[in-house]
């Protein structure tokens, strides 16, 4: 029976959690750039410095790109290779949630989180990107549970798969690793009312700092060395105080936004989150693996809620803890609750009667969407969830409770799913990089850009361009020689002005600016 959850668990999370990553260009903004650095780093033969079009890059540490490099090595420069090991990230993270659940709580609660987490849309789209969090969220789930059951079990080498996570993470995404996971174990030996030098000394603290250091220090040093410390300044300053301290590419935190984000990547089950974190309150002292789920959610969901810039993927490292605090509610649910209640009745049937009205809904906001108006059929991807909806009010009202629970995971599932094999590639065809691909790859003029210009089309052209930042350099840089020019709606005036010509020109998705190429001839 155990082998039987493992595999389903795990076979509906590949299903998921792969779903036809390959199969749509590599074009939002995050991805683009973190694709195109892996490139250039690897043209370069450089695993120390990251570039985006030849100029230093300061977002991010260079853990993802490494993998990115390994990947482009074996699968060339595609985005089955820029997401492979993303993919695998979301893999493994539903692997240890299930292993770690398994070992401290028992079968069931292990199944339940590996149900909830291959059912959640956030996960199933989170690690299709090629972007660092996916790397971020395994390796600190990794540390904190690593960590919680080293104290539990008593196994020290444990404490030093935490620190050597901890470190990876860090190579992931920079300090914010260093905080939060000093905030989850620190918050895990204080709530087991264990917080003490003694205790230090026993999760091995001194020597898990050396393998810390060991392990994230040396690229920090080389990258200090062969940039003279502008990567680190840049990376420092910009990326982490700055973004906590003031809104970030008007990315705004208003207040109670990282609570309703975590409820939102929890769907369908969020709605139980709040009474699973208070259980795991009032059962503190008895559950290991509860008490290190609680921290952790707190941990992430008060930092974020402190920083005045937030991305949905912000509350990513929560989600596999929020998962192990439902499933265990949830399995106390199933062994002693009595689904006859009214309340329960009404409640799967309001839904039921509220997700029904989803389609239409959607029908009439692509109507109105100038990218995606013309593709009408999208809006049935979402008659899953309706179908499903019904499905499990309808086991609900004859009390079969893990029939409505396991239908309404599988109806978020197969969205996720069908979203991926159906919905993006439709969607992103209509990205205006793809679109003027053909226009391009088939020019015999040399490629520049001017000012702005999206940045997929360092990748997806697999080269870098010479960019101006004013008209009299671009001038002079083209001296009368056939051009092709990539920028944006913006800068369309001073272009035309300068003699230049339109030959293409589309929307950008999900943004208020329009993609122009020109030329000279």
């Amino acid at each position: 029976m155990q082998d039987k959850k493992w595999i389903i668990v795990m076979g509906l999370s590949v299903v998921a959690i792969t779903a036809n990553f390959w199969g749509f260009p590599v074009y939002i903004l995050d991805e683009a750039k973190n694709a195109a650095c892996a490139m250039e780093m690897l043209e370069r033969g450089d695993w120390v410095v990251p570039t985006f079009n030849n100029v230093l890059r300061t977002d991010k540490p260079p853990l993802h790109y490494f993998f990115m490099m390994a990947s482009y090595s074996v699968f060339g420069y595609t985005p089955f290779a820029a997401r492979l090991f993303s993919v695998i990230m979301g893999l493994l993270t539903v692997a240890v949630v299930y292993r770690f659940a398994r070992k401290m709580e028992g079968e069931q609660v292990a199944y339940y989180a590996g149900l909830i987490l291959s059912a959640s849309l956030f996960v199933i789209a989170e690690f299709h990107l090629a972007v660092p969090d996916p790397y971020f969220i395994f390796f600190l789930t990794l540390s904190w549970l690593s960590f919680a059951y080293a104290w539990e079990s008593g196994r020290v080498n444990y404490y030093y798969v935490s620190y050597a996570a901890a470190a990876l993470a860090f190579l992931a995404k920079g300090p914010v690793a260093v905080v939060l996971s000093a905030g989850a174990c620190g918050g895990f030996l204080l709530l087991k009312g264990e917080l003490s030098w003694g205790s230090l000394r026993k999760v091995r603290l001194w020597q898990g700092m050396l393998l810390f250091l060991a392990l994230a220090a040396p690229w920090w040093i080389a990258v200090a060395i062969e940039t003279q410390g502008e990567w680190v300044r840049g990376f420092i300053w910009e990326h982490n105080v700055g973004r906590f301290s003031a809104a970030y590419e008007d990315h705004a935190n208003p207040p109670g936004m990282t609570v309703l984000l975590l409820l939102v990547a929890m769907l369908p089950l969020s709605g139980y989150l709040p009474r699973a974190m208070m259980t795991a309150w009032k059962e503190r002292r008895q559950h290991s693996l509860l008490v290190m789920a609680l921290v952790s959610v707190a941990v992430v969901l008060v930092f974020f809620s402190v920083s005045r810039t937030l991305l949905p993927n912000y509350v990513g490292p929560a989600v596999p803890f929020a998962a192990l605090l439902m499933a265990k509610g949830i399995e106390r649910q199933l062994a002693g609750f009595v689904l006859s209640s009214l309340p329960i009745r009404i409640l799967t049937l309001s839904l039921a009667v509220v997700l029904s009205a989803l389609v239409p809904v959607m029908q009439d906001m692509i109507a109105h969407d100038k990218w995606i108006s013309g593709f009408p059929g999208l809006a049935w991807l979402f008659l899953p969830l309706s179908a499903g909806a019904w499905l499990s009010a309808g086991f609900a009202w004859q009390n079969h409770l893990r029939r409505a629970l396991a239908t309404y995971l599988l109806s978020f599932w197969l969205t996720g799913v069908l979203f991926f094999y159906l919905g993006v590639p439709t969607i992103m065809s209509q990205n205006p990089v793809a679109r003027s691909l053909p226009v391009l790859e088939s020019a015999t003029e040399e490629i520049v850009a001017y000012r702005f210009f999206n940045a997929a089309y360092v990748f997806n052209l697999r080269r870098t361009f010479v960019t101006s930042w004013d008209m009299n350099t671009l001038l002079r840089y083209v001296d009368g020689r056939p051009v092709i020019i990539l920028t944006r709606q913006e800068d369309r005036e001073a272009l035309e002005k300068a003699g230049f010509r339109v030959i293409f020109e589309h929307p950008y998705l999900f943004e208020g600016s329009t993609a122009l190429v020109f030329t000279n001839r």
